[in-house]
């Protein structure tokens, strides 16, 4: 049986530690996150996150973070629908000016494959139909 914190509803203000009600508890579903009009600017749980990341415990960061993918598909999701997202900006512009001045404003390289080459970690049908041929 699970422990009793575990099996009731959770409310972030009324436990000790918020960082660990949002890791257990399920944000997917709140309200904050489902309604047409999260992302908007006064979102209590977008100024929360924004608050959250700006402290300076990494652990607390660290719960914005696991958010992001869900935080970003549905800022996508939702800017076709020309509504104010003030919200879900402020966030991220929070963790882009961070991840900037942590690296003291100098780009990450990446590199991105390209496609009209075969794989080199894949063998194309070509190698399969010449092994097949032996």
């Amino acid at each position: 049986m699970p422990p009793p914190l575990l099996s009731s509803p959770l409310k972030i203000k009324t436990l000790p530690s918020p960082s660990f009600t949002t890791l257990i508890s399920p944000l997917k579903s709140h309200p904050s996150f489902v309604s047409p009009d999260s992302g908007a600017g006064d979102n209590n749980l977008c100024s929360w996150f924004y608050d959250t990341f700006q402290s300076s415990k990494p652990q607390l960061q660290l719960v914005v973070l696991r958010f992001l993918p869900t935080i970003v598909g549905l800022y996508l999701s939702r800017v076709p629908l020309k509504k104010p997202l003030a919200g879900f900006e402020m966030v991220l512009l929070a963790l882009f000016a961070h991840e900037t001045t942590s690296r003291a404003g100098q780009a990450i390289a990446v590199n991105v494959p390209d496609l009209s080459y075969s794989s080199t970690y894949h063998e194309t049908k070509d190698q399969l139909e010449r092994i097949a041929m032996l």
